[in-house]
């Protein structure tokens, strides 16, 4: 016999306004500085007030690391820009590579997010590998666009399951099991929906 247990959210309007009205107030006069403090505080309130059995959820990463991530991320887009400009054929070539970092950046960054949060505090990890990520994120896309998109609900649940199924909190693992119809299903009701839209 399976046990369910419903996710409680005990956080309130009042409280997310003055968190929200602050973060807003001083990103602004920083001049999106403290943005990455504003996330960590965002990402705290929610996990502190989101309950599972009655333990809740934390985030642990700082402001000092969201922002270092961000400027390691700027700076590169500057020096891309830079190089792209000067010498074309060389920007090319970093072009097709930065492709090929793609699917690598998004599995460090579910690594980052998961091993900064914790339940009950037992810390969450991301075993997702590259090969894997490669095929989720550029050779399911490329097959999803050969197929004029029938295949969408294809790709969603793979890439759903790659992000699933690779999760961990301690050493328990996590396991996705849902139906492909399920996800032709929605798309199906979507496309109905904005077609009722359109009309």
């Amino acid at each position: 016999m399976e046990n369910s247990l419903d996710f409680q959210f005990k956080g309130n309007t009042k409280e997310w306004f003055g968190i929200w009205i602050v973060n807003l107030l001083l990103s602004i006069v920083t001049i999106g500085i403290y943005s990455a403090w504003a996330k960590v505080r965002s990402k705290k309130y929610f996990y502190g007030n989101t309950f599972v059995g009655g333990r809740n959820f934390d985030y642990h990463a700082t402001g000092g690391q969201i922002l270092k991530g961000r400027l390691i991320v700027i700076a590169a887009i500057v020096v891309f820009q830079i190089i792209l400009t000067i010498l074309p054929v060389v920007g090319l070539i970093l072009s097709l590579g930065l492709i090929l970092l793609f699917p690598w950046l998004i599995t460090r960054a579910m690594v980052f997010n998961a091993r900064v949060s914790s339940f009950s505090y037992v810390r969450f990890d991301f075993v997702g590998t590259y090969g894997r990520a490669t095929l989720v994120y550029l050779l399911y896309p490329i097959l999803c666009t050969l197929t004029l998109f029938t295949t969408l609900p294809i790709l969603d649940r793979t890439t759903t399951r790659f992000t699933i199924d690779n999760h961990r909190l301690g050493t328990s693992e996590f396991k996705m099991d849902a139906p492909l119809f399920a996800f032709y299903k929605a798309a199906g009701l979507a496309l109905l929906w904005l077609a009722a839209v359109g009309v």
